[in-house]
């Protein structure tokens, strides 16, 4: 995706995939028609893994550190350095590392093996996710692998402790709204964690905005009532959700979710009542 004279690529790191009413439970099937095409085999909601390479004339910058080399029954990962290399970026190079939201599946490759992954990166998270993230009642629990992982103990190597810790003389937090670096923002959404936030991306005059895990999928990003079961405030979410809605579709800027099948790029328009999701093919845009 070319933004102006900045570009945003998909870092490819894994998937999993799940029937679509283990996230979206209480949901009546007859509400995914039209969303059957974003699905795969018309039932199951796939979520990639990985995070976005933002590039602008000022900074090498990733949004999102993916799951990381861990191996997980019924989850995939392992190739978001590979897919970065792909890119021609070495970990060295990335400047900035924007983490929407510090859920495992979004820091895995902060560290490895207690060691930086990105040594040069400044890694910028929200306050109030670290606070909670890093605080004392805080306990990793292996249900968030889903019950058909099998897992009933957290794996060493992907203590959320760990990886934060092995980044702190790294980090610097936000709070807030604001520019945090030239041409890129970050905006609070909160609700699925206490700081889950949307990057948003401008150069020359336009904009596109990566929201992370304010929706998991494009039908949760469009049909308000559509919950997804981990979000830590269901409310504080969906009133985060509604306020997003309205200012994608006024003022037509593409996004992008951390787990979009295939890292899809889109619109939200009108759709009769209420919103609808209208894909872009980024590789065009």
């Amino acid at each position: 995706m070319k933004i102006g004279n900045a570009s945003i690529d998909a870092v490819l790191d894994g998937e999993f995939a799940l029937d679509r009413s283990i996230p979206y439970p209480g949901i009546d099937p007859d509400r995914w028609t039209g969303y059957e095409s974003l699905l795969r085999d018309g039932t199951q909601v796939v979520n990639q893994l990985g995070g976005y390479l933002v590039r602008t004339d000022d900074h090498i910058a990733l949004v999102d550190l993916g799951f990381g080399p861990t191996q997980v029954p019924t989850w995939t990962s392992g190739k978001f350095l590979d897919s970065l290399a792909a890119l021609g970026v070495k970990p060295e190079d990335v400047t900035e590392v924007f983490l929407t939201h510090l859920h495992f599946d979004h820091i895995g490759w902060a560290a490895v093996n207690g060691d930086p992954v990105f040594p040069n990166a400044t890694h910028r998270c929200h306050a109030r996710d670290w606070e909670y993230f890093t605080g004392p009642d805080f306990e990793d629990n292996p249900m968030m692998f889903g019950p058909e992982a099998g897992l009933d103990q957290w794996p060493q190597d992907m203590l959320t402790r760990d990886k934060l810790g092995a980044i702190e003389h790294l980090l610097e937090r936000w709070d807030g709204t604001a520019e945090l670096a030239h041409g890129i923002s970050v905006i609070e959404y909160p609700g699925h964690t206490p700081g889950t936030t949307a990057i948003k991306v401008t150069a020359q005059g336009e904009s596109a905005m990566l929201i992370g895990d304010i929706a998991h999928h494009q039908a949760e990003l469009v049909e308000p009532d559509f919950h997804f079961i981990v979000d830590m405030s269901p409310e504080e979410s969906a009133a985060s959700q509604s306020s997003l809605l309205v200012q994608l579709e006024q003022t037509g800027m593409p996004v992008a979710g951390a787990h979009f099948q295939d890292f899809q790029w889109g619109r939200v328009v009108r759709g009769g009542t209420g919103y609808a999701w209208a894909p872009i093919d980024a590789a065009s845009a």
